[in-house]
């Protein structure tokens, strides 16, 4: 019986261990690659994405808004344009024309497919 008892403590604290969050992989692990991608983005009168495009890249953990070099995978950008569309921008016009806005997401070349957009969420279950 004790057996019984101790194996189903161990089972259910072994469930209340969580992921570690982005935010704390960034903050434990110096050797992880983070940065952060800006976009530039237009929307209709329907908030519907006419442009978006990689303005710069930056690596955050430099402290500086300087751009760096780095290839972002044509699959991350159309996950993360998808995930900007669902997000329902509204629409700015100046002289009848779109005006561009940025927004950016997170990436991390060891997860190439993953938009990182809450780092309060583990990799597994970003949006």
């Amino acid at each position: 019986m004790r057996t019984l008892i101790l194996g189903l403590v161990f089972l259910l604290g072994g469930m209340a261990v969580q992921a570690e969050t982005v935010r704390e992989k960034i903050k434990n692990d110096a050797a992880f690659p983070i940065y952060s991608v800006i976009f530039g983005i237009t929307v209709n009168t329907n908030s519907e994405i006419l442009t978006f495009e990689i303005s710069k890249v930056i690596a955050p953990r430099t402290g500086n808004a300087n751009p760096v070099q780095i290839d972002i995978p044509d699959g991350y950008i159309k996950k993360a344009r998808s995930l900007a569309n669902a997000h329902h921008y509204p629409s700015e016009m100046k002289d009848g024309k779109p005006v561009e806005f940025y927004t950016y997401f997170h990436y991390s070349p060891a997860y190439p497919q993953v938009v990182i957009s809450d780092l309060d969420k583990d990799i597994d279950h970003q949006p």
